[in-house]
Formats: structure tokens, sequence, C-alpha cells
């Protein structure tokens, strides 16, 4: 098997240096393929476009490495079923003839970029071609798995997709569900072969169709490599925990219609700007906590109610905008703004929300509180903050 490997990595280093100029699946390579030998297979972030990857205890074959697919869906088996040997890797220009090689022999046909073998019977079987990873394409490794009346996503198979748009695909552009905890399949020993046993998944941009009213709570919590997710209209309700801990989420694109974010789901995740869209009613506790690169927020006229530590050691979030539609913001003895570097608060409402006490947290960044001109002194005489903080009280007209 080390044989194998060896010269199979000095075949391909051979056959892809001299290009300068390599199309693969709409990716242009302008550099020599790399074979990387590893005992386990890759993660999304080992290689870069253009490379291969060989998993030397499985004796699979990834790659080359694209953009669209990261590492391919279906590796190629680099041995016999039955290791037959030696297993030589033999090499030339176009395909094979029957009189080359021996029983179990794997040839690699460097102009096409093709792959024959373990030759078996005096046949070399059908050609795998490199970037295409599989004849059998993607079919035998199923992607997803749903319900029986095909309206539930039960499951993400296949670890290793990078891009996902449901939109685009026939069985789930017309899905109405997403089923919890979704992505966070278990792959067995009845799964698919020693394939992605335990990689984490690879995917990095989701989005959903317009068909989806329905997500189970953390659908994709924990997407390490998640960056990116677009979510239908017709969504009523963000499930707790939905995004939770997915560290490299920074854009997520909301639609109208959306009334109530739960617990946790957006928590540490990489959102830089957020916008609440005007249909949320309430945005329940630590739902936003601990998204370290938050530093513009925009609650928006219609949002009712911020529970306890919505936005908990947001550690850039400096400016605060309360609509006067909101009536309510924390709990008993926990604000929704616990431990953010605020520097300015803006309450938008005549009356004076109620709160379950004013964040002291922030009380050595805060520099002013901006309240409507005609209710200053309503703010200022209330008893609803202490002087110290009443103190940074302004008018709406001197905000500027």
């Amino acid at each position: 098997m080390k044989n194998i490997i060896i010269s199979l990595c000095a075949l391909l280093a051979f056959s892809t240096v001299g290009c300068v100029k390599q199309t693969i699946e709409r990716v242009k390579v302008k550099r020599a393929s790399v074979i990387h030998l590893k005992d386990y297979p890759p993660s999304i972030d080992e290689g870069n476009i253009g490379d291969y990857y060989i998993d030397r205890k499985t004796g699979l074959l990834y790659g080359p490495k694209t953009d669209e697919r990261g590492w391919g869906n279906t590796p190629i088996r680099l041995v016999s079923e039955k290791g037959i040997n030696p297993n030589t890797i033999r090499s030339g220009q176009g395909a094979p003839d029957l009189t080359i090689g021996n029983e179990g022999d794997l040839y690699l046909d460097t102009q096409n970029q093709k792959l024959y073998g373990p030759k078996k019977n005096n046949s070399w079987g059908i050609a795998y071609t490199l970037g295409d990873n599989n004849p059998w394409h993607n079919n035998q490794l199923s992607n997803y798995k749903l319900s029986d009346d095909r309206k539930t996503l039960l499951a993400w198979l296949n670890p290793q997709t990078v891009h996902i748009d449901m939109r685009a695909d026939v069985g789930l552009s017309r899905i109405t569900a997403i089923q919890e905890k979704a992505f966070s399949y278990q792959f067995g020993a009845g799964g698919h072969e020693g394939v992605f046993t335990s990689d984490p998944y690879a995917v990095k941009t989701i989005i959903l169709p317009a068909t989806v009213t329905e997500i189970g709570k953390s659908a994709f919590e924990g997407l390490y490599h998640l960056e990116m997710l677009t979510l239908p209209r017709g969504l009523t309700k963000i499930p707790r925990s939905m995004c939770n801990g997915c560290e490299r989420l920074s854009i997520v694109n909301f639609e109208e219609g959306i009334t109530e974010i739960e617990d946790f789901a957006f928590a540490r995740t990489k959102i830089e700007k957020l916008t609440i869209p005007r249909s949320v009613k309430e945005i329940k506790g630590y739902a936003f906590a601990f998204c370290d690169n938050l530093d513009e927020l925009k609650l928006q006229e219609g949002l009712k109610k911020i529970a306890a530590q919505a936005f908990l050691g947001c550690e850039k979030l400096k400016v605060i905008d309360i609509p006067e539609s909101v009536t309510s913001i924390g709990s008993i003895g926990d604000f929704s703004f616990s431990y953010c570097p605020v520097e300015t608060v803006v309450l938008h409402s005549r009356t004076i929300p109620k709160f379950s006490s004013v964040e002291i947290s922030f009380r050595r960044t805060l520099k002013n509180v901006y309240v409507p001109d005609e209710s200053l002194e309503l703010y200022k005489k209330s008893d609803w903050a202490d002087d110290a903080f009443k103190a940074k009280i302004k008018p709406m007209s001197q905000r500027h």
C-alpha cells in the first residue's frame, strides 16, 4: 500500500507540474498540484484548489480540490477490495492497452487526467475522471434524507458539501421543514463505507427555499465552517440554538415575516452587521450572546420585548438604539446588553420602558443617553435609574 501511494504521488506530481493553466470545475489552477498524505480524511481547511489528498489508512484518493465542492463527494479507492498484490501504479498518455499491467494494478492517463483499475479479469474497468471523482457521480452517496412525504429535510448526509442552495435541487426546493439537528447527523458503521465517518461539516453557505416555514431547534448548530445563511420569507420563528456556535457565520440574510428569535439562536457567531426585521416582536435570552464582532445593530419599530442577556458580551457594540415600540428590556436582575462597551443609548419611547435594572456593567463606557425632547423631564425625575445614570440623559435634538 505504501508503494502505491508513493508511486501515485510521483506520477500525479509529474503530470501536473507542467501545467501552467488548468480548468477544473470552473476554477483555474495556476500552480502545481500538491499531494497531501495523511492517515485520516481531509478537512476543508487543508490544501489549496487543485490539490489531491490520500488517506493512507483507508486507501482513498480525494481531489482535485475545488472551490465549489471542496475535496469532493466520492473519493476513489486505490486498492482492490481483495487486496491483490502487487498493486503497481502505471502511467501513460491515453487509455491503457489490455496487454499492460497485472491483476490489481492501477493506471494513470496523464493526458486526460483519468485513473483506471484496479485491473481485474484482464480488464481495466471504467475510468475515474480526476475532478469528477466517480463515474457513478454523486447519486451513490446521498446528500440528504427526506421524510416519507418528502416535505421535511431529516438529515444532511454529506459532510463534504461546501455550498448548499436548496432552491436549485428538485428534491429540496419544495420542502417545508428542516428537522431538529438536521446537520448533526452521526455516521455509524452502517454509513457510507469508511467515507466521512467523523469529519465536521464543510458547508460554508446555505440558502433555504421559499417554501420552508419551520426549522427545528439546533438545526445548524455548531457548523464550524458556515459563513453565510439565507432564510426564507415564509419563516415565522427562529428556533432555539439554530446557529449556536457557528463560529465563522458572519452574514445572515433575514426576510420579513419572522416574529420571534428564540434563545441562543445566533449565540457565539461572527455576525458583524445586524438588522432585525420589522416583523420581529421578541428577541429571547442569549439570542445574540457573545457575538464578538457585532458592531452595528439596528432594531426596528414593531419590536416589543428584548429578553435578558439577549446581547450579552457583544464586545464591539457601542450604540444601542431602542425603538419606541419596545416596552420591556431584560428581566429581574438581568439586563439585555450586559458586558457590552456601550457609549450611547438612544431611547425613542415617550414613556419609560419596563427595565429590570439599568446595566451597571457599561457605566465606565457610557457617555450619552438620548430621549425624546418632550419626555426629558420624565426620564430625569423618575426613579427608573440612579442619579449617575440620569445625569447623562440628554434631549434627542442634541444628538449629532
